[in-house]
């Protein structure tokens, strides 16, 4: 009896970390590329992220692991010193992503990211934050 507890118990788990991960590998389409990753621990933040790539992107999303975090404020400044800022104002739930943003004219290049957020760790772990590009 209770082996047979343990493998039904083992086999809920396995189903559970499968579904965990299938969310995590789906937010993204392999067509995007990672443009930064933030590991969140502070509460309330403003983070400056350089670019070192040099390809020209039309989108942006973000998407969030493991903690919930509340993105407020994203600026985008472009290689010829441009901005775009974007009032995201929204909370992303871990496994989730914000809507694409799509950038002004055809294709820019990215210099850097000023993002402002506040993170509410849950049960200790620290978000995980991503930047996309296509």
């Amino acid at each position: 009896m209770k082996t047979m507890l343990k493998q039904v118990i083992c086999v809920l788990f396995l189903m559970h970390s499968f579904t965990i991960f299938s969310q995590q590998v789906n937010l993204i389409s392999s067509s995007w590329k990672q443009l930064a990753f933030l590991n969140v621990n502070s509460s309330i933040s403003q983070d400056h992220i350089l670019i070192h790539a040099n390809d020209t992107y039309q989108k942006i999303k973000l998407t969030v692991l493991d903690a919930p975090i509340e993105i407020i404020d994203l600026v985008i400044v472009y290689e010829n010193g441009e901005q775009s800022k974007i009032a995201v104002r929204s909370v992303i739930m871990p496994g989730r992503g914000t809507r694409e943003f799509a950038l002004p004219g055809k294709l820019r290049r990215i210099k850097s990211f000023e993002i402002s957020y506040n993170a509410a760790t849950r049960n200790g772990k620290i978000a995980k934050l991503s930047i996309w590009g296509i």
